[in-house]
């Protein structure tokens, strides 16, 4: 049996998590000021300064934005905790389309393989998005009044990829299920 379709979802899935992991890694979640000659941005790990062509970054905050500190923390942990699930899913949905594809079995997890597994797989990159959701939301609500930067805006696009990767995982999945396989209804 052809798998077309689930190949495409591990790839939206792929394109999600690399989304993910330069929306958290870039420094452009808001920017601060902006004046003629230069421009103040903050991401989760660095605050940078731009003045007449030259930037500076550091990764303590400046004084009069340290009230901003605690919704940057959360924002980071709900990015870092999206990655690490959204990868975790994304490698055990890589070897159970090998073992189902293979038909060989090598890990003991992939023999049992049924449409629960699929459903858990796509819920679990649905609770990507959720944190990713958390995090960007914390970052609205703390910089209300600022300019948003790229960062941020690619982790909302990461949020709709996401919603389509999971619905893929979840929904799609089962199609694959043969009727040799175990624990296939």
């Amino acid at each position: 049996m052809s798998l077309p379709f689930p190949a495409v979802s591990v790839a939206v899935a792929a394109i999600a998590i690399i989304l993910y992991i330069v929306s958290t890694a870039t420094d452009y979640w808001v920017e601060l000021t902006s004046a003629p000659d230069g421009k103040t941005f903050i991401g989760l790990w660095r605050f940078c300064s731009t003045l007449a062509g030259t930037t500076a970054c550091t990764t303590s905050l400046p004084e009069e934005y340290a009230k901003f500190k605690d919704g940057i923390w959360i924002a980071r942990g709900c990015m870092l905790s999206a990655i690490l699930i959204a990868s975790i899913t994304w490698i055990l949905t890589l070897l159970a389309l090998y073992e189902k594809r293979s038909g060989h079995p090598r890990l003991s997890f992939c023999k049992t393989i049924n449409r629960f597994h699929w459903k858990v797989n796509g819920m679990a990159f649905f609770a990507t998005v959720l944190l990713v959701f958390a995090g960007t939301t914390v970052i609205r609500a703390k910089f209300d009044g600022y300019v948003f930067g790229y960062s941020i805006i690619l982790a909302w696009i990461s949020i709709g990829i996401g919603i389509i990767s999971g619905s893929m995982l979840t929904f799609c999945f089962p199609t694959i299920t043969d009727a040799n396989s175990p624990g296939s209804t």
